[in-house]
């Protein structure tokens, strides 16, 4: 704390007295300047307290080498909390280096992973694209099987019906005839009536279509004049409804009936 004090009273007399002889500094004052055979080099040589340059390089020297302590105590005192901040700094540098290093390492992890997600997703997306187009094609495979099961079934039943008109109508034969048909009408809804398979086989399914409502309409002629065949004329009129073509129906009993108004 000494060199601090002898720091901050450090003035422009303490340089005169170190620089200067004792009884000359103090006839300082004096009018010296003023005479008339004032001579600079001899008033100098006089009052200069060193005589060589060696000695004032010394003095310089001592003197520099005290302020330069001075300086450094009083930094040392005044900025405690910075040292001590600039060496918690220092010593932590290389825990964030450390730290750094492992987050890098983290984030290249998590951007392989990512990475590794994404190509899934995407072979899975085209695993699942390639599915849903065979899943489509078994589809529509599975449905123009089924209209061409439907088309001949239909056709052997018909052949069975003309068989029997001699005689008389197997009811369940129409009934499973009708069935046929409402099948054979679902799956026609599942594709595209363009479809070539469809296109060649349209002439088909008109004919049969035709005749399984001709083969209607006789059944129910034939039940509705006969009374004691209520219960068979009941069950043709149910298939109609089941081929919701009930408004056919109502046609065929108004011939039937000969109403002008139908």
């Amino acid at each position: 704390m000494s060199s601090q004090k002898e720091f901050e009273n450090f003035d422009k007399e303490n340089i005169l007295k170190d620089f200067l002889s004792f009884d000359l500094y103090e006839k300082l004052n004096d009018e010296v300047f003023l005479e008339e055979n004032f001579d600079v080099d001899e008033f100098l040589k006089k009052v200069y307290k060193f005589h060589t340059l060696e000695d004032l390089q010394i003095k310089l020297k001592k003197l520099s080498k005290t302020i330069e302590n001075d300086i450094v105590t009083f930094v040392r005192e005044k900025y405690d909390d910075f040292f001590k901040l600039a060496d918690s700094i220092l010593e932590n540098e290389s825990k964030i280096i450390d730290l750094s290093i492992y987050l890098t390492k983290f984030k290249n992890e998590v951007k392989k992973i990512h990475d590794t997600i994404q190509l899934n997703i995407l072979r899975i997306d085209q695993e699942l694209q390639k599915k849903n187009e065979i899943y489509v094609k078994k589809e529509l495979s599975m449905n123009l099987l089924n209209i061409n099961m439907m088309i001949e079934d239909m056709e052997c039943l018909l052949s069975l019906i003309i068989k029997e008109y001699e005689n008389d109508i197997d009811i369940s034969v129409l009934q499973e005839l009708s069935r046929s048909y409402i099948f054979l009408k679902y799956h026609l809804s599942l594709v595209s009536l363009q479809h070539p398979f469809i296109e060649e086989r349209k002439e088909k399914i008109q004919v049969v279509q035709n005749e399984l409502f001709n083969h209607l309409a006789l059944a129910l002629h034939k039940y509705k004049k006969d009374t004691p065949n209520d219960e068979k004329l009941l069950i043709i009129l149910q298939i109609y409804r089941d081929l919701d073509a009930s408004v056919e129906a109502c046609r065929q009993l108004c011939k039937i009936k000969s109403i002008p108004s139908c």
